[in-house]
């Protein structure tokens, strides 16, 4: 059964190359075409351009011309407006506040954290654990108290992970 359908497959796979295959040469021929004909046209562009073709010609440049000087200026605004945010280098280069860019657009998705706030976070939480770790060092009654506070609250949070949730609010009560 296996090696029919491994056959199949084969087969299959064989027909969609020699398909791409087809479709690539037709797209070959077709640029070759084209080509040939605009080679065409400017030969008899060389051999009629005297015959006043030429005034078209200019008209159509000219059009295509203004055209792009009323595009170039619309991008020139845009440049002018994003030039602010740009800074020179030492060789006059110019350069983009890149963190400035990545904080605003990058990470600021629908629902989620801005980086700057994830780093934050996260550096706090690791204060946290170092200082609770140096409150801990000693051997002290109050330091033994916080210790099983804290292994209370962390088999806690485990027990509710696994869907056992305890409430560790009544045993810190019970301890004090």
């Amino acid at each position: 059964m296996s090696k029919k359908n491994n056959k199949k497959q084969r087969i299959k796979y064989n027909q969609q190359l020699k398909k791409k295959e087809d479709e690539l040469a037709a797209k070959k021929q077709q640029d070759l075409l084209k080509k040939d004909k605009k080679e065409e046209q400017k030969q008899m562009e060389k051999l009629l351009g005297n015959f006043g073709l030429d005034e078209n010609n200019n008209q159509q440049q000219q059009d295509k011309e203004e055209d792009f000087e009323d595009v170039s200026d619309e991008q020139m605004e845009m440049d002018s407006d994003s030039d602010s945010e740009l800074e020179m280098d030492e060789r006059g280069v110019k350069k983009i506040e890149r963190h400035k860019v990545i904080s605003k657009f990058k990470f600021q998705k629908k629902g989620k954290m801005s980086r700057d706030n994830y780093n934050r976070q996260k550096k706090n939480e690791r204060k946290r654990y170092k200082n609770n770790i140096e409150i801990l060092k000693g051997n002290s009654e109050e330091v033994q108290r916080k210790r099983e506070i804290l292994r209370e609250k962390r088999e806690a949070i485990k027990a509710k992970r696994k869907g056992k949730a305890r409430i560790y609010n009544q045993q810190e009560v019970e301890m004090n």
